[in-house]
C-alpha cells in the first residue's frame, strides 16, 4: 500500500476550536498509520458523522490492543 500524500485531509467541520482540530490531525495520522499496519483500505472520512468517525477511531483502537 502506498504511503498517503495527504496525510492531514480536510474534514467538515466538527468544531471551531484549536485543541479539537489538533485533535483530529492526529486522529488521522493515528488512521492512516493503523490502515496501513493491518492492511486495510483506505477509508473516506469527509462523510462520516462525528460518531461514524469516532467508532472507526475506537475500532481501529481496538485492533492494536489486540
Amino acid at each position: 500500500m502506498k504511503d498517503n500524500p495527504m496525510p492531514f485531509i480536510k474534514l467538515k467541520p466538527r468544531s471551531l476550536g484549536l485543541a479539537t482540530m489538533e485533535t483530529e490531525r492526529i486522529n488521522i495520522k493515528f488512521i492512516r498509520e493503523s490502515e496501513k499496519e493491518f492492511g486495510l483500505p483506505v477509508k473516506c472520512l469527509s462523510p462520516l458523522s462525528d460518531d461514524e468517525f469516532r467508532e472507526y477511531v475506537d475500532f481501529l483502537d481496538y485492533l492494536w490492543e489486540k
